[in-house]
């Protein structure tokens, strides 16, 4: 079950208040799921950075748990150092009740169906090198509450989410933080992250977790599967808020339907305001998100039963020989000109 809650990026950039963004998610949620008709869902997945509240990660809460603070510097955040345990804490509260407890808790005051995971784009605040860092991630959590992964963003958008270390300069940073209010520092993950969603049989579906621009590449997707990982389906969670309606959303819904068809497998794209669709391994669209034919900046869900390919599905050779194509084809462009050359070149007098 996908939720669209047609968000501006004005709206998500400045919310009023952030939560009343996470509230109007749980009441599409609770429609969507009132109106279904099918089966109850194995997965609701709602879009980028959606919960309304930053997730702490692990180093983080480690250091707050040691109390090894004292030293750690904040660039871009908005808070003083003396008052970060205390915003943690604040933090995993929300989430053990907004999350662990509102939507996947035990007893009738659980919101989603019992069995059912949910996923959804938020952002992580972890702690490296010294330094309290943004993550943009896809996390999960099981059936029961537990949060099961943080697979972080690899492509970084070039201005808005990465300077290339320039924000290190202190005249730099500066600037950026009086005009744009924020630090473009967001830490990148190394590889895709990889997770488990929870079947009804009790086995699990392995799926990619990629953010937003990560869709415009593919090695994100053919990597896991070229080094012998097992994966059932990609899922993207995106904000494509900044394009409105423009054909921006077009190329990348295309994208999209690369990526399942170079890697045979199916594709979930969760977005805050469009397109959302799912396609399966052949690159065939099984539905998208539309309120009265129009596909962007709407509010909607879907519900669709992804087609997964069998344990015995083989990679494609794409996802082998993918490294080596850029490569062959200069090798192919550097015979030709030998071979070019070689004939002697254009000849002109033809009658001579």
């Amino acid at each position: 079950l996908l939720i669209q809650p047609g968000i501006s990026q004005a709206r998500k950039q400045r919310p009023l208040d952030p939560l009343a963004l996470h509230q109007q998610q749980v009441e599409l949620t609770l429609s969507a799921l009132a109106e279904g008709d099918g089966p109850p869902p194995d997965v609701v997945c709602w879009g980028e950075t959606m919960l309304g509240f930053p997730l702490v990660g692990d180093t983080l809460a480690e250091a707050v748990r040691m109390g090894a603070l004292g030293e750690v510097s904040l660039p871009g955040i908005s808070l003083p150092p003396d008052r970060l345990p205390q915003a943690v804490e604040g933090w995993k509260r929300l989430e053990d009740r907004l999350v662990r407890e509102r939507l996947l808790g035990s007893g009738p005051g659980r919101l989603l169906p019992e069995g059912c995971s949910f996923v959804c784009g938020a952002e992580v605040l972890v702690l490296f090198e010294g330094e309290v860092r943004r993550v943009n991630a896809v996390c999960s959590w099981s059936p029961t509450g537990k949060r099961m992964s943080v697979c972080p963003k690899l492509e970084l958008v070039p201005g808005g989410e990465t300077l290339y270390g320039l924000e290190d300069l202190k005249s730099v940073r500066d600037v950026v933080l009086e005009v744009a209010g924020y630090l473009p520092n967001l830490l990148a993950g190394d590889e895709t992250g990889v997770f488990d969603l929870s079947r009804p049989d009790g086995r699990a579906w392995r799926a990619t977790g990629t953010v937003c621009y990560d869709n415009s590449f593919i090695h994100p997707y053919a990597d896991p599967l070229a080094r012998g990982e097992h994966i059932d389906l990609h899922v993207v969670c995106s904000n494509e808020a900044w394009y409105l309606d423009s054909w921006e959303m077009d190329q990348m819904v295309c994208m999209s339907r690369m990526i399942a068809i170079a890697t045979a497998r199916p594709l979930i794209r969760a977005t805050n305001s469009g397109v959302s669709c799912i396609f399966d391994a052949s690159g065939q669209e099984l539905g998208r998100i539309r309120e009265n034919g129009v596909d962007r900046q709407v509010a909607g869900a879907l519900s669709r039963e992804v087609p997964i390919q069998p344990k015995t599905a083989s990679v494609t050779p794409f996802c082998h020989i993918r490294a080596y194509i850029p490569w062959s084809m200069l090798l192919l462009a550097l015979l030709l000109s030998m071979g070019s050359r070689g004939s002697g070149g254009y000849q002109s007098d033809f009658g001579e």
